[in-house]
């Protein structure tokens, strides 16, 4: 794979890149409006987008979608006028899905678009409109999506069929999703679940007033967030083949876990007087042990091994961490709704980052032993603020580089690079706009002017330190013209 990515503080994504060919520095597409990066075509081609508005509720931002040789540099238009809410995703196939010319729906309080299918070298293959929201399942040709009903305040659910067929199934109004062969949605204004066993099958329903389900994996039961007759929401689990159901002792607030088998895992919140509890219900049997999560968490909503211990992680839904000893209920704790919280593939160590602002949100880079040998410290230099995210490790698994970038101030952000075990530091890049990075180059814009937002492109590698450049002028935000400046010499 080549190296992508000239993006703002794209380095976030370079972690998890393959070296590629060597960066030689030469231009494909340069323009202030020139964002998202990716290769297409086994690598062949660049797609990128070109920003034309920016968001402005309820609309989303808007861009138009090119690609360009990464050996030639032609440039293609591919679509334009796509909205930015729907993102763009393709399936096995090599078909790509992308939404144009949003607009408004008040009935459903969301907006639609242009649904196109498009293939790279044939161009336009679909025009879908009035779409709402839209589902892929990847390694077919099938998706489904949801579009505007003309007098309903519901949408409307289609399934695009393998051979292309398009198949009405009803008004949606909860989830939907495929299983195999087999298609699960919730419809009407009763909310009735209802499955087709063949997408040009009978539509058979399954139960009405379900708000929310969950699967297990051979298809034998269903769990269900049901309004009850009283009015009040409880779960219920249901045999799919007999119809059988029963109330599963769980809240309305329940955390669903995990649904494997015939065990259903979910926890419940903390209380003034109890620790958060965790929970395992079999539907068959109806057996039920319960038992209390680590005190100081709010709630449980992740459960992990720590690598290379018997430890485990307990993590809540305000990124708050609990490291407990085999054996014991509590365990050691990381506070404070810390941001991007991660551990090190060693087990050894754990990364946050320490809230200071929330708008937007940066903090201090801070990590902690896991044995809690050490008190936790600052990784970060004092004074500076680290986005969120805003770090990542690079390199090889016995030779990792912490990667974050910080800021002082309202001065640029500068790109560090870190060995996170010692704390030692150092900025590898100055005022960085669109980096890419590896363990022994960055290639990227940096020093860049507050006042023009100009800047140099850099091929800096890291082990000659040797420096080629380029400086680049920035046409004004009128024009959609991109321009080169001559050519630096090399330092």
């Amino acid at each position: 794979m080549r190296l992508p990515l000239l993006l703002p503080l794209a380095a976030l994504l370079a972690g998890c890149l393959k070296e590629g060919r060597p960066v030689v520095g030469r231009p494909l597409v340069m323009g202030r409006a020139v964002e998202k990066p990716e290769f297409v075509k086994d690598g062949t081609w660049v797609a990128y987008e070109v920003r034309q508005k920016i968001a402005e509720p309820p609309y989303s931002a808007t861009y138009d979608w090119w690609m360009v040789n990464y050996d030639t540099a032609e440039n293609r238009p591919l679509l334009q006028n796509v909205a930015d809410r729907w993102g763009h995703t393709h399936n096995d196939a090599g078909t790509w899905f992308l939404v144009t010319d949003e607009v408004a729906v008040p009935s459903l309080s969301t907006t639609a678009g242009t649904l196109v299918l498009l293939d790279l070298d044939q161009g336009i293959l679909d025009r879908i409109h009035d779409v709402t929201s839209f589902s892929l399942r990847s390694d077919t040709k099938q998706f489904f999506y949801r579009s505007v009903s003309e007098g309903s305040k519901l949408a409307a659910l289609h399934l695009r069929l393998q051979d292309g067929t398009d198949r009405l199934v009803g008004l949606s109004s909860g989830a939907a999703e495929y299983r195999g062969d087999r298609f699960y949605c919730v419809l009407g204004e009763d909310k009735t679940l209802s499955r087709l066993r063949k997408q040009d099958g009978p539509l058979e329903a399954i139960r009405s007033k379900v708000n929310r389900f969950s699967i297990n994996a051979d298809e034998s039961w269903v769990l269900m967030q049901v309004t009850g007759e009283s009015g009040k929401s409880q779960i219920v689990a249901r045999q799919l083949d007999t119809g059988v159901e029963h109330v599963v002792p769980a809240t309305q607030n329940a955390y669903w876990m995990d649904f494997s088998g015939t065990r259903f895992t979910y926890t419940e919140s903390a209380t003034d007087t109890h620790p958060a509890t965790i929970n395992h219900y079999d539907v068959v049997t109806e057996a039920h042990d319960t038992a209390p999560g680590p005190a100081g968490l709010v709630d449980i909503h992740d459960i992990q091994q720590r690598p290379n211990s018997t430890d485990t992680f307990y993590r809540d839904s305000s990124g708050q961490l609990a490291v407990v000893h085999k054996g014991e209920v509590d365990g050691h704790l990381i506070t404070g709704g810390p941001f991007q919280l991660s551990w090190t593939e060693d087990g050894k160590y754990v990364l946050w980052i320490e809230p200071v602002t929330s708008t937007p949100p940066q903090g201090k880079l801070m990590i902690q032993d896991l044995d809690f040998q050490q008190p936790a410290r600052q990784l970060s230099p004092k004074g500076s603020l680290v986005p969120v995210p805003g770090y990542f490790f690079i390199g090889k698994p016995d030779q990792r580089i912490l990667v974050f970038w910080g800021q002082f101030g309202h001065n640029g952000v500068d790109l560090y690079y870190a060995n996170h075990e010692t704390g030692d530091n150092k900025v590898v890049a100055e005022g960085i706009s669109e980096v890419v990075v590896t363990p022994f180059q960055i290639v990227g814009i940096v020093r860049v002017s507050e006042q023009d937002l100009t800047g140099d492109l850099v091929n800096k590698d890291l082990v000659w330190t040797k420096r080629s450049c380029w400086r680049t002028r920035w046409p004004p935000r009128s024009s959609m013209a991109t321009k080169w400046c001559s050519c630096c010499a090399s330092g």
